[in-house]
């Protein structure tokens, strides 16, 4: 399906595309999708393509995801009822615009339809992550957009709209820390409905706020899905919620539930809903070993170089950190404090106080204060190794115990020593001039 869609992708010739053609522009290149709804402009034609690749298999992932099961439609990817149009600028290494992604709907001239512009800023070449975010937006945008919205009028996706759906698709690629889910829902963490649906600006969050709204999210869209006739009344609701300008918890309220529904009513529907949705999960808290694994890979992460290599940044070396730009500082650590957080849920105990001054640490080197920060690492880097001595004395007391403990014999153990003597009592291979030169030299020294 991927290749069909992408059928036309590398045709950089003029094509027919939709009401009104976007003028060309010289030396930028172009890809169009196959069904001629996405067009992508720019300078490298790898990078236009890989945009549109991606914007290909997101549209397809959705597909199976929020589709109409009465729709008519024969191909199997979401479809889109206007252009959408991606704008590559810059180059990597460029100094990074306010604002490296600007989406913009425009009604198509002497039509009812509409293009959406997105112009993407290459400064920090192309993120994964953060373009999954951007076209999510563009499509639900897209459902939003029909005859009847003004020229003037705002528009304007909800934030758990797009964070819930891309957590949506983490759990169908089987990539979402479910865990953490359980986690979060057993220590009553879970945002309440109405705040979720009216927050505006999650990137005034801190990072655990960011987890617990990213996770709630996902939880309350899954939930609307998973009710009878679920991704029929949520397509209805796409097509109203983002250019809706009343109260949009009522709006919330009214399409997915029964009228005269109390608030006591919709708290204990949330929390059933938590419940179906976490009763499945093994939630072990990890061992010592573990976490002190996971911990490893947290306390360090990657930064781009301009010659588009990666290089490891770790905290204990926290000169290189403080070394780098106010920017790439926070581009590095930011992600980094959300991975210690996201630890803390499911760490063994001992480990959370010291998770905190890791946290504390990561915070301070963010605001490029070094003050007290090589103390405090070699103090906790000191609790850590007792911690991994312990686990490591745990282990291995309980490998002994296991071993005379058990019921039978295995002969196991046996076999192996068998075979290490076997190996130890080997004929020496037949050695060769060289050997035998060296074997003659050592004699003399014998």
């Amino acid at each position: 399906m991927l290749s069909r869609l992408l059928a036309f992708a590398l045709l950089l010739t003029p094509l027919s595309w939709g009401q009104e053609e976007p003028a060309p522009v010289p030396g930028r290149n172009r890809v169009i999708s196959a069904d001629q709804r996405i067009l992508v402009f720019g300078e490298d034609t790898a990078a236009i393509t890989a945009v549109l690749s991606l914007a290909t298999e997101l549209r397809e992932e959705l597909y199976y995801v929020i589709r109409d099961p009465e729709a008519r439609n024969a191909e199997s990817y979401f479809e889109l009822q206007n252009d959408l149009v991606l704008t590559l600028f810059g180059q990597p290494g460029d100094q990074a615009p306010p604002r490296r992604y600007v989406l913009q709907p425009r009604r198509v001239e002497g039509s009812q339809r509409f293009r959406i512009e997105l112009n993407i800023h290459l400064a920090r070449g192309l993120n994964r992550g953060e373009l999954r975010e951007k076209l999510i937006e563009c499509f639900l945008m897209d459902r939003a957009l029909g005859p009847q919205v003004r020229d003037e009028q705002p528009v304007r996706v909800a934030p758990w709209l797009i964070i819930g759906l891309l957590e949506r698709l983490a759990w169908r690629n089987d990539e979402a820390d479910r865990s953490l889910y359980k986690s979060l829902f057993e220590r009553g963490l879970m945002m309440e409905i109405e705040q979720l649906v009216m927050l505006d600006d999650p990137d005034q969050l801190d990072a655990a706020e960011r987890t617990t709204f990213r996770v709630s999210s996902g939880a309350i869209l899954m939930a609307m899905l998973n009710q009878k006739d679920g991704a029929r009344t949520f397509l209805s609701y796409l097509e109203k919620a983002a250019t809706h300008e009343g109260d949009r918890f009522l709006l919330f309220r009214n399409t997915f539930f029964t009228t005269g529904l109390t608030e006591e009513g919709l708290a204990k529907w949330w929390a059933l809903q938590l419940a179906n949705l976490t009763q499945d999960f093994v939630t072990e808290t990890l061992s010592v070993l573990a976490t002190d694994q996971a911990l490893g890979e947290v306390l360090q992460g990657t930064l781009e170089e301009e010659d588009g290599s990666e290089r490891i940044y770790r905290l204990v070396a926290y000169h290189d950190i403080l070394a780098l730009p106010e920017e790439k500082r926070r581009l590095l650590l930011s992600p980094m404090l959300e991975r210690i957080n996201l630890l803390a849920f499911r760490c063994f105990p001992s480990y959370r106080e010291m998770l905190v001054g890791y946290a504390r640490v990561v915070k301070q080197l963010a605001e490029g204060d070094e003050k007290e920060v090589g103390e405090i690492l070699a103090f906790l880097e000191e609790k850590r190794l007792a911690l991994r001595a312990v686990g490591e004395r745990t282990r291995d007391y309980l490998d002994w115990y296991q071993i005379n403990s058990a019921s039978e014999l295995t002969g196991e153990f046996s076999d192996y020593q068998r075979l290490k003597r076997e190996l130890e009592s080997e004929e020496p291979s037949q050695m060769g001039p060289v050997e035998r030169y060296l074997q003659a030299v050592q004699n003399l020294y014998d």
